[in-house]
């Protein structure tokens, strides 16, 4: 049987159509969406972490904090789920649709890097890593498709949500402002019955089916390194009471990652849970080590602004639950084409043909479900 309502696609359609600020999500083997509808003056820019610790939403946090890419908290008006009919939504929400506003449309550029870029960024890298600079960094590159745009981004969710069951599915649209659409297979932070949990999520092989799965001995010490990351960060935070559980195989769709867990009690950070997030971001899975070091590099490094690409996001409520995800295998609609995103963790070990083979397999997460909707457009 197919749990996935037929009208989800219609329902996003609508939403655009009516210029709408909105996010519709799907956590992790859940059955149903949920759409949460913003007026303008529900969109607030964080300014402070401890606004985090009472706060009920939906929030988009950016890779790296700057003057363009800056943390948001979205305070929903109307919370709908995916089975609630079309015609009521509809009837709520039009009276939230956004003007057009010139003064918000940014000029966006981002541009697709090419095999030989990505060659000349990792070989960089790689020589910092090497004179010990570093302990690891991560690369990441854009692809633009120009094959799909914005008004696929319905069919593209409701296939999501069918295929990948155990990602975070999601599409969130600002009107003249930003428009993303992902499914994330790393939890960054959890909160539920009086627990807290993260995840250290790192090393990649593709899933072919394999029994027998070999870790190379820099994928095992690219996972000890973000795992190391966390536990410092436990400690930073006073948190020495903890399950830790791992490392052992977790598959997200077409790969298998190495994932470690970390559990702790609620009551460690109560009221504290912004700070926490601000020590928590961004984690070596993303960044790098040294961070300050790793995000220098990057910055100067790829050829544009990650924005929430690497970021996180999800929803938090003050009545102590929370679940947020690492924006990865995620896209960003931009004017007429769709801008995919990939990286990779990167140490001295590591092979740049390898690692561009490894992002061409995460880029098929999205890809593979832009595909089916291409063939059955008859593209």
């Amino acid at each position: 049987m197919n749990n996935i309502p037929e009208n989800i696609s219609n329902i996003i359609t609508m939403l655009l159509d009516n210029n709408i600020a909105f996010v519709c999500f799907r956590k992790p083997e859940d059955q149903d969406t949920s759409i949460y509808v913003f007026p303008e003056n529900n969109i607030h820019i964080l300014q402070d972490y401890n606004e985090l610790d009472n706060f009920s939403g939906f929030v988009f946090h950016p890779f790296d904090i700057n003057k363009d890419s800056r943390a948001l908290l979205l305070k929903p008006k109307y919370q709908f789920c995916s089975k609630d009919k079309l015609s009521f939504i509809k009837d709520s929400v039009l009276a939230f649709s956004f003007k057009n506003n010139e003064d918000k449309n940014k000029e966006q550029k981002i541009l697709s890097t090419s095999r030989d870029d990505y060659f000349r960024q990792i070989n960089k890298m790689i020589k910092q890593l090497r004179d010990e600079k570093l302990k690891k960094v991560v690369l990441s590159r854009a692809e633009i498709n120009t094959d799909i745009t914005i008004d696929k981004a319905g069919q593209i969710y409701e296939n999501l949500e069918k295929t990948y069951k155990s990602a975070f599915v999601y599409f969130l649209h600002i009107p003249y402002q930003c428009s993303w659409l992902g499914a994330s297979p790393e939890l960054f932070f959890k909160r539920e019955n009086d627990y807290c949990k993260t995840v250290a999520l790192a090393a990649t092989i593709q899933n072919t089916g394999q029994e027998d799965i070999k870790w190379t001995v820099k994928e095992k010490v690219e996972q000890a390194l973000v795992s190391e990351y966390l536990e410092d960060v436990l400690s930073r935070n006073g948190i020495s009471e903890y399950k830790k559980n791992g490392p052992f195989c977790a598959t997200a769709g077409n790969l298998f990652h190495l994932k470690t867990e970390f559990v702790f009690p609620l009551k460690l950070i109560k009221g504290k849970t912004g700070h926490f997030l601000k020590s928590l971001h961004a984690t070596p899975a993303v960044c790098g080590l040294p961070k300050d070091v790793a995000l220098s590099l990057i910055n100067e490094t790829e050829n544009y602004d990650r924005e929430y690409y690497s970021g996180f996001l999800g929803v938090l409520n003050k009545d102590n639950e929370g679940h947020l995800f690492v924006n990865l295998r995620c896209l960003q609609f931009v004017d007429n084409a769709a801008v995919l995103y990939v990286g990779g963790g990167i140490t001295s070990a590591s092979q740049p043909a390898m690692e561009w083979e490894e992002t061409r397999h995460k880029a098929r997460t999205l890809l593979s479900v832009i595909e089916k909707i291409q063939t059955f457009a008859g593209k």
